[in-house]
């Protein structure tokens, strides 16, 4: 596969390392260039890169305007990319390829690899299976981690709220976020209490200071703790412990050293094999027989982090800036980024523009005759007529729906 690199950081760099420690991949082209690869001499701009014959695919980096450019090109003539999470400080970018791509057939992953962990997958297998000692059902999960560098809230946080999003397997409802300081500067301390539901409770606590692993843990009923601690990001090895109520502990695994940019190139490559398909693996659930829908890829390696996921952990830090900012709990509302949703706003916009200038106009219409201008009185006979084929309009959405969700609603009825 070749592929084209947007951004010139050292994420970008080491992501065209490991791509070309690969056989199977190679970096044929950059934009705007890379340090290291004299080969590539640079594209002037985006379409000169897409203009190299042969890019198959691309990692999309950069500042955030070249990441929402970039993105957006890339969707809209079908080329599938790996996109340097998060690709702005809101989740506008995602929102603008989400259309493109399913027209086009190119396939967004984000690279929130974390969740590709082995140790990730053994939670899910502990959540799904009951492995907690004395209550089948966990009643918190919780995610600790100090950072030396980086923003807390739009880097760091917007990462790591995926792995909880991924072990409930549920949409979060509410969040309610308090940060050191709240206003002012940057955050040096900050935690998030997540709520979908009544068996969802996720709490994430980061803070600032000297770097260490991610503690990701499951906390039962009775105190019980299983945990997994390891890097999401770099490579690092792993160790998944348990504790029990009387605060004994036992390692459960070593995981060795695990190269979180390697196992998503495996998943990308894989999702692109599909044809833009990435199915998901059910929380808890890495067994091939559980799921025959998957193939042995999938089993092993785990599904790739897709388009929606990066939405959601997008959507969740904005949501946690806002709870900050008012110092209350935000409830969060999904809605399905689709051309049926693109419609209805459209029309509804328009309808309220049409209202607007009806009330407008009925005045100035009937006020012409008194002022001695009665052409205006064509503007009145005007408005019925304009508003009549606003409402046609509208009705459009019931004639042109779309096979797939026809589809849908027949395999929902039956």
């Amino acid at each position: 596969m070749n592929f084209l690199i947007l951004g010139s950081g050292a994420d970008e760099r080491d992501w065209a390392d490991v791509i070309e420690s690969d056989r199977d991949h190679r970096v044929v082209a950059a934009h705007p260039g890379l340090g290291g690869f004299e080969r590539l001499p640079g594209a002037r701009d985006i379409e000169e890169a897409l203009a190299v014959e042969g890019v198959d695919a691309a990692i999309v980096g950069g500042d955030s305007e070249l990441r929402t450019e970039g993105l957006r090109r890339l969707a809209a003539v079908g080329v599938s990319a790996i996109v340097l999470h998060p690709p702005a400080d809101i989740p506008d970018p995602y929102y603008q390829v989400a259309l493109s791509r399913q027209e086009t057939g190119a396939v967004v992953v984000p690279d929130l690899a974390g969740r590709l962990h082995p140790g990730v997958r053994a939670l899910q297998n502990a959540l799904a299976h009951a492995r907690l000692r004395a209550t089948p059902k966990p009643v918190s999960i919780l995610l600790e981690a100090s950072y030396e560098h980086g923003d807390l809230l739009r880097l760091r946080f917007s990462r790591l709220v995926d792995l909880i999003r991924l072990l409930t397997g549920k949409e979060v409802e509410t969040v309610l976020a308090s940060a050191d300081p709240a206003t002012g500067g940057p955050i040096e301390n900050l935690i998030v209490q997540l709520r979908g539901g009544a068996d969802l409770r996720g709490e994430i606590r980061l803070s600032r200071g000297v770097d260490r692993p991610v503690r990701l843990s499951i906390i039962n009923s009775q105190n019980d703790v299983l945990t997994l601690e390891f890097d999401p990001e770099q490579v690092a090895s792993g160790r998944l412990t348990s504790r029990d109520r009387n605060g004994v502990e036992a390692i459960v695994e070593d995981y060795p050293a695990w190269d979180p940019k390697e196992a998503l190139l495996t998943a990308f490559e894989a999702a692109t094999s599909r044809g833009g398909s990435t199915p998901r693996i059910p929380v808890g659930s890495t067994d091939a027989e559980s799921n025959p829908a998957h193939d042995a890829t999938d089993a092993k390696l785990g599904a790739a982090p897709s388009l929606l996921d990066g939405t959601r952990a997008s959507e969740l830090t904005d949501a946690v800036a806002r709870s900050v900012e008012k110092n209350r709990m935000i409830e969060l509302h999904y809605d399905e980024v689709s051309e049926l949703g693109s419609f209805k706003a459209v029309m509804t916009s328009t309808g309220c523009g049409l209202l607007l200038l009806a009330m407008l106009a009925l005045p100035v219409a009937l006020a012409g005759p008194a002022l001695g201008f009665n052409g205006t009185l064509v503007i009145a006979y005007a408005i019925p007529p304009v508003l009549i084929i606003f409402l046609l309009f509208q009705l459009l959405r019931f004639l042109a729906r779309s096979p797939r969700n026809d589809s849908n609603a027949e395999s929902e009825t039956n």
